[in-house]
């Protein structure tokens, strides 16, 4: 998407607004879901890195450890973006179920 919005010249919105009538009008169910599952990962990424950035901002509310942890929960969100077929079905569900509400 991210793609396709700066080689046309729109915004990321209206890039997904028309890949979501793209996708109404073929019927692809398999593809929404796809781009569906991509959108709820990168909201989560975004939550992650707010948890970093205010836990290294406050003296002692998170250990060197935590930080840590918090940085390779990111790493590995970025590696499902480039295969989410690797997500668990407990992992797919969780990120449907937390983001997808905000999505709109």
């Amino acid at each position: 998407m991210e793609t396709v919005s700066y080689k046309l010249g729109v915004s990321q919105a209206t890039a997904h607004h028309y890949f979501d009538e793209w996708v109404k009008e073929r019927k692809d169910k398999k593809v929404a879901e796809k781009e569906l599952l991509t959108r709820c990962l990168k909201k989560h990424i975004d939550r992650l890195k707010e948890r970093r950035l205010w836990a290294s901002l406050i003296p002692g509310r998170a250990s060197k450890e935590d930080l840590e942890t918090l940085q390779k929960q990111i790493d590995d969100c970025w590696r499902l973006l480039s295969a989410p077929e690797q997500m668990s079905k407990e992992d797919r569900e969780f990120l449907i179920a937390e983001y997808s509400f905000r999505l709109r």
